[in-house]
């Protein structure tokens, strides 16, 4: 499944995917979602209803919210080390 959204993959044709669904593959899911949101990526939708499913999942419910993870820098500022040129 995660080859498949990382290649583009829609996950709808990904034979017996509800069948397949289950908790490790929700957890794994949130672990993509999260990554995914944390490095400012688009998720794509059909992730969250997967995910949906299986609410009592830990790690489905610690990933973050798209809109706080949209406003995080993508590049950490730069620091000030106290050099001169």
């Amino acid at each position: 499944m995660l080859k498949c959204l990382l290649l583009g993959i829609p996950l709808a044709e990904v034979h017996g995917l509800r069948e397949r669904a289950d908790p490790p593959l929700a957890r794994m899911l949130a672990d993509f979602v999260h990554e995914r949101l944390l490095a400012g990526q688009e998720v794509p939708p059909e992730v969250w209803s997967l995910l949906d499913a299986y609410p009592g999942v830990p790690e489905a419910s610690d990933a973050p919210d798209p809109g706080e993870a949209a406003q995080r820098p993508l590049v950490a500022p730069a620091e000030d080390h106290g050099t001169r040129g």
